[in-house]
């Protein structure tokens, strides 16, 4: 049998207890049988009979059956994600609805907080649907048949594509879309993972296997079942099966803030670091996109891409790691080359059994002290003579931006970053393609290119554009999950190039007026008061503590801790873009609007002439639809860079202290205000024309003040701050301490305002 047509057995292996939720009858693997048959194009058909049998023990503990005892195999190692109820308590899998992996997290710090789950509807960024709720749980039977149908709407609508990669991925996302909210198990299990979850950790697994012994089956099944082991089959579970791929790049920080901005720069620099945090979430996707392309493996065993990291799950054999030694000597010539000894990729992997994934957490550590290590052996399997030699030509001047090497004012690194912040302002879609010999692309590393295009009318020009030997695109919807539209559809066929659709979640809000972005002396002409900018950093407090031992030992399995890392990455990489369009100006009112907020608004000109409108948050109601519209609010935020657990936003100095109080109540809601899950921000303040690199730096000495400035009974420190005019205060009130919380200093001032 086809290795496609087994992953994709993987991925759907347990369709069916969706569509049993929404009302069919049936066992849920017959029922996902039947699913196949009706909604998979006929040419990948074979899967079924993977699907109907993936709980058959009899078979899978027999000769033979090989593509079987793997779906079954992987189905069980992701299942180790599931939590028992007590003994004898089931629950009703249509009243049960998933619940959110931060109620989960409190171990060693006092009891669990309140159950809060999610509603049974698609993913969108809509408040309503992502942030978690705290209730009483009801009949979901309604909610199931609704997502059901518009489930099989989508899945019909893309028996079209005919190439199985562009298939698979697509219908990827289509997954992701209807099963994130949809739990896997509920009926002896406690329902805190997603179907979608543990429909991506199966197939990963599955792509890692190859044919397994009798012995292995028949110790997976003992092994479930809590029953001894010989030493035998003791012997298979621990057996190296597996390799988890670290991949950590260095430099970032310096590399993004260690810029000048001299007179003949300050002009487009807001772009430059825009395009310059952007370029760097690019590199890190093409880096593991090349891996797992090099590899084989499907999109599946990419469990974690964003913030300059990835995490891989592959096959361990000697090839697998010899190809990762000549990928990774590979990348560091050209990072070397590139950037100068910049920036550089910690590549590292280590070995796992089956066994070991019974904590992630504890495999994740372990890569971590190894992928540490080699940030600090930066090239050393690039040593050579050739090294210190002098490369490329010699060149006197140096860019007038980032210092490095360059035959005008600014380097060519310098003007792409430039391009890629106003490019990717504006965009609404990215085009990542992969193949060799690419053209015509915004950015190309290692074989992956990416397009950023600003409008759906475009996508079909953009892809006849791009130049060189093709192998598959992705057109990624950005902050939006609806990415199956008919037009784009209408204006891919013919292409014979394999085309996949998706979404994709991007903090990408910028002050843009009438297409163009608005420079730093603009947005700090926004400010109320004095024309200043304010420069915010906030990354979530303890993070690395959370995912080592937030979670009880049992429950740091593969799924959930995948779970909080997406998650989090939901909010930081798209649900901030909501948050950022609130604090926004007005491009233009009508008459009528003009007259009902005489005197409630503020007029500001900017540097076109041009003037915009600053409304008082509580009057923009009165606003008609199309002036309040998105298309005539233009927000005070730039955001630089939003994504995994950290940011960097620039506004006017009296928007982002707002800005950072609303994302630190979101966070909590986000969170299910859970007293262990905090974000600490720091801001500085500084005139539009000072240098850039600088005021971030300071900004972030204040986060890390906030993070320090106060410490709790036991000597640790308490974070869940903010520093701000060289000041630090925690974000509520200490009763105990007999101090005031940012919250009570920041309604101060508003109420002797009005």
């Amino acid at each position: 049998m086809d290795e496609k047509i087994i992953q994709l057995a993987a991925l759907l292996h347990d369709i069916g207890k969706f569509w049993q939720r929404a009302g069919e009858k049936g066992k849920h693997s017959e029922i996902g049988n039947r699913f196949i048959k009706i909604y998979i194009p006929e040419q990948w058909q074979g899967c079924a009979g993977l699907v109907s049998m993936h709980h058959d023990t009899a078979a899978y503990t027999s000769e033979g059956f090989d593509q079987l005892k793997r779906v079954i195999s992987g189905d069980w190692l992701s299942s180790k994600e599931r939590k028992e109820r007590e003994e004898g308590e089931t629950a009703d899998v249509k009243a049960t609805p998933l619940i959110s992996i931060f109620s989960k997290i409190g171990i060693g710090k006092g009891g669990l907080p309140p159950e809060y789950s999610y509603p049974v509807k698609n993913l969108t960024l809509n408040k309503n649907i992502l942030f978690p709720q705290k209730g009483e749980k009801g009949d979901l039977s309604e909610n199931y048949k609704v997502l059901w149908n518009n489930f099989i709407k989508e899945v019909d609508k893309i028996k079209t594509i005919t190439d199985f990669d562009a298939y698979f991925n697509t219908l990827y996302y289509i997954l992701q879309k209807y099963t994130w909210g949809v739990p896997s198990a509920a009926y002896r299990s406690e329902a805190d993972i997603s179907l979608f979850d543990h429909l991506k950790t199966t197939c990963a697994f599955v792509s890692c296997l190859g044919n397994l012994e009798v012995t292995y089956c028949k110790a997976m099944v003992k092994s479930l079942k809590n029953e001894s082991l010989n030493e035998e089959e003791k012997s298979e579970l621990n057996a190296i099966k597996f390799l988890l791929i670290g991949g950590d790049i260095s430099g970032i920080q310096k590399f993004i803030y260690s810029i000048s901005s001299p007179e003949e720069a300050r002009k487009g620099m807001a772009k430059r670091l825009r395009g310059r945090s952007f370029y760097l979430n690019l590199l890190n996707d093409a880096i593991a996109t090349h891996i797992i392309s090099r590899l084989g493996l499907p999109q599946t065993n990419l469990l974690w891409c964003g913030g300059g990291h990835f995490t891989i799950l592959a096959l361990c054999n000697e090839n697998v790691i010899a190809s990762l030694k000549e990928i990774k000597k590979d990348i560091n010539t050209h990072l070397l080359e590139e950037f100068d000894g910049a920036l550089a990729l910690a590549l590292d992997w280590i070995e796992a059994s089956s066994n070991d994934f019974g904590d992630f957490s504890a495999l994740k550590e372990r890569l971590s002290v190894k992928t540490n290590r080699s940030k600090r052996q930066k090239f050393v399997s690039n040593l050579s003579v050739d090294l210190f030699k002098p490369r490329g030509e010699v060149i006197n001047k140096v860019c007038a931006v980032c210092g490095m090497k360059s035959k005008g004012t600014f380097c060519e690194r310098c003007e792409e970053h430039k391009e890629i912040g106003g490019e990717i302002a504006k965009a609404k879609y990215i085009l990542k393609i992969e193949g060799s010999g690419l053209s015509n692309c915004d950015v190309i590393e290692f074989d992956v290119g990416y397009s950023f295009v600003e409008s759906r009318d475009e996508i079909a020009r953009k892809v006849k554009k791009i130049g060189g030997q093709i192998s598959q695109i992705q057109i990624l919807r950005l902050n939006n999950t609806d990415f199956l539209e008919d037009d784009v559809f209408n204006q891919l066929k013919g292409l014979w190039i394999p085309v996949s659709l998706g979404f994709s979640f991007l903090g990408n809000v910028v002050p843009l007026y009438r297409g163009s972005t608005l420079d730093f002396g603009d947005i700090a002409d926004l400010s109320k008061g004095d024309s200043k900018l304010g420069i915010l950093k906030m990354d979530v407090d303890n993070l690395g503590k959370i995912f080592a031992s937030g979670l009880s030992k049992e429950d740091r399995t593969i799924s959930r801790i995948s779970t909080l890392s997406s998650m989090l990455d939901v909010f930081f990489g798209g649900y901030l873009n909501k948050i950022a369009m609130k604090h926004c100006v007005y491009a233009d009112l009508c008459d009528d609007c003009a007259k009902k907020v005489n005197g409630k608004k503020r007029e500001i000109e900017i540097e076109t002439g041009e003037k915009v409108y600053d409304i008082e948050p509580e009057f923009e109601d009165e606003l008609c639809n199309n002036c309040k519209s998105e298309n005539n609010r233009i927000s005070k935020i730039y955001m630089v860079y939003s994504g995994g657990d950290d940011l960097l936003m620039v506004g006017p100095w009296d928007a982002i202290i707002e800005f950072g109080k609303d994302i630190r109540d979101s966070f909590k809601d986000f969170t299910c205000n859970n007293e262990l899950l905090n974000i600490s921000g720091g801001v500085f303040i500084c005139g539009a024309k000072y240098p850039v690199g600088r005021a971030v730096t300071i900004a972030d000495e204040h986060l890390d003040l906030a993070k320090s400035h106060l410490m709790d009974g036991n000597g640790e420190p308490m974070k869940n701050s903010i520093g701000l005019f060289n000041e630090c205060v925690c974000w509520d009130d200490l009763q105990g301490y007999q101090k005031k919380g940012f919250k009570s200093l920041f309604e101060l001032p508003k109420k002797l305002e009005d």
